[in-house]
Protein backbone atom coordinates (compact mmCIF):
# COMPACT_ATOMS: atom_id res chain seq x y z
CA UNK A 1 0.00 0.00 0.00
CA UNK A 2 1.25 3.47 -0.88
CA UNK A 3 0.92 6.37 1.54
CA UNK A 4 0.33 9.72 -0.13
CA UNK A 5 0.62 12.80 2.05
CA UNK A 6 1.23 16.51 1.59
CA UNK A 7 -0.01 16.48 -1.97
CA UNK A 8 -2.49 18.57 -3.93
CA UNK A 9 -5.58 16.57 -4.74
CA UNK A 10 -8.44 17.83 -6.90
CA UNK A 11 -11.56 16.67 -5.06
CA UNK A 12 -15.21 16.61 -5.98
CA UNK A 13 -18.01 15.54 -3.67
CA UNK A 14 -20.60 13.55 -5.60
CA UNK A 15 -24.11 14.48 -4.47
CA UNK A 16 -26.34 12.66 -6.95
CA UNK A 17 -24.90 9.13 -6.88
CA UNK A 18 -26.06 6.18 -4.83
CA UNK A 19 -22.75 4.44 -5.53
CA UNK A 20 -19.93 7.02 -5.24
CA UNK A 21 -19.58 9.74 -2.60
CA UNK A 22 -16.26 11.39 -3.53
CA UNK A 23 -13.75 11.43 -6.37
CA UNK A 24 -10.25 12.90 -6.08
CA UNK A 25 -7.37 13.16 -8.50
CA UNK A 26 -3.65 13.66 -7.95
CA UNK A 27 -2.25 15.00 -11.24
CA UNK A 28 1.42 14.64 -10.31
CA UNK A 29 1.08 10.86 -9.83
CA UNK A 30 -2.02 10.26 -12.02
CA UNK A 31 -3.91 8.63 -9.18
CA UNK A 32 -7.69 8.60 -9.13
CA UNK A 33 -9.17 8.10 -5.65
CA UNK A 34 -12.77 6.92 -5.45
CA UNK A 35 -14.77 6.69 -2.22
CA UNK A 36 -17.79 4.47 -2.54
CA UNK A 37 -20.94 4.97 -0.47
CA UNK A 38 -20.71 1.43 0.90
CA UNK A 39 -16.93 1.29 1.49
CA UNK A 40 -16.96 2.59 5.08
CA UNK A 41 -15.03 5.66 3.92
CA UNK A 42 -12.01 3.68 2.72
CA UNK A 43 -11.10 4.93 -0.75
CA UNK A 44 -9.82 2.95 -3.68
CA UNK A 45 -6.84 4.39 -5.56
CA UNK A 46 -6.53 3.73 -9.29
CA UNK A 47 -3.08 4.11 -10.87
CA UNK A 48 -2.04 5.80 -14.11
CA UNK A 49 -5.40 7.41 -14.83
CA UNK A 50 -5.19 10.33 -17.30
CA UNK A 51 -6.62 13.64 -16.11
CA UNK A 52 -9.05 13.59 -19.03
CA UNK A 53 -10.61 10.40 -17.65
CA UNK A 54 -11.02 12.04 -14.22
CA UNK A 55 -12.73 15.02 -15.88
CA UNK A 56 -15.05 12.78 -17.90
CA UNK A 57 -15.94 10.88 -14.73
CA UNK A 58 -16.82 13.86 -12.54
CA UNK A 59 -18.70 15.63 -15.33
CA UNK A 60 -20.77 12.63 -16.38
CA UNK A 61 -24.56 12.72 -15.89
CA UNK A 62 -24.25 9.40 -14.03
CA UNK A 63 -20.95 9.07 -12.15
CA UNK A 64 -21.66 5.44 -11.24
CA UNK A 65 -22.29 4.47 -14.86
CA UNK A 66 -19.26 6.44 -16.03
CA UNK A 67 -17.12 4.70 -13.42
CA UNK A 68 -18.20 1.32 -14.81
CA UNK A 69 -17.43 2.38 -18.37
CA UNK A 70 -14.24 4.41 -17.85
CA UNK A 71 -12.47 2.92 -14.81
CA UNK A 72 -13.70 -0.47 -13.63
CA UNK A 73 -11.44 -3.28 -14.85
CA UNK A 74 -9.15 -0.91 -16.76
CA UNK A 75 -6.76 0.37 -14.09
CA UNK A 76 -4.74 -1.26 -11.33
CA UNK A 77 -6.08 -0.28 -7.91
CA UNK A 78 -5.42 -0.66 -4.21
CA UNK A 79 -7.51 0.14 -1.18
CA UNK A 80 -6.22 2.21 1.72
Amino acid sequence: METIKNTKWITKEIKNSSRISRVSYLPSLRILRVTFVKSNGKPYNYKNVPKEVFEQLVNAPSVGKAFSELIYGKYIYYQE
